[in-house]
């Protein structure tokens, strides 16, 4: 097996990539803005005066950390591809059976497959750690025939381990505020 690739990544593939990484701080994002919300109609049916809800900033706080996660994947992706040299630079490589090889005019690295720590396998894209937050990005589009891509896909998943998912932590910690959101609101006085 050796399949070839080649292609420049743009910053459309890593915003893919990075929002892809970051799925469970996009999700958090939408609950704290619902969260964000609710607390709004709660604080607006309890206010006697309609200028009271300006007193209670808890959904100014939560609505605008929740936009922040949501649009924090995107600023992300747009600075480190602005500051990168290699990010945009053209790339070509080939996955065997031992290695994954890439070469680009920076220079050329042949990296055992045991030397990823995670990998992400989407239909799109292929991310592969080589730590916590060290990565290599492989879109679709890096690749000539769809055949090639799938191989390559399939490649991944039996030689890295998947990246755990963080979806289920994400849940857990939106339950978690929106628990204290609940009691912080069952203990504001009425007036």
């Amino acid at each position: 097996m050796n399949i070839q690739f080649s292609g420049s990544l743009d910053e459309k593939q890593l915003r893919r990539a990075i929002g892809k990484q970051l799925n469970a701080l996009i999700i958090l994002g939408i609950l704290f803005v619902t969260i964000a919300l609710l607390t709004f109609v709660i604080s607006i049916s309890s206010a006697k005066n309609p200028t009271e809800i300006f007193n209670q900033p808890t959904f100014f706080i939560l609505g605008f950390l929740g936009i922040l996660f949501m649009v924090l994947p995107w600023i992300s992706a747009r600075r480190q591809f602005r500051t990168s040299k290699i990010l945009g630079s053209p790339t070509t490589g080939s996955a065997s059976e031992q290695a994954l090889s890439i070469s680009s005019k920076l220079g050329s690295a042949e990296i055992p497959w045991d030397s990823f720590y995670r990998s992400i396998v989407s239909k799109d894209i292929v991310m592969l750690y080589q730590s916590a937050y060290v990565f290599q990005v492989i879109p679709k589009e890096f690749f000539q025939a769809e055949t090639d891509w799938t191989e390559f896909q399939n490649c991944v998943r039996s030689k890295v381990k998947p990246r755990k998912n963080r979806l289920m932590f994400a849940l857990v910690i939106c339950i978690i505020l929106v628990a204290i959101v609940l009691i912080i609101l069952r203990f504001i006085p009425n007036a």
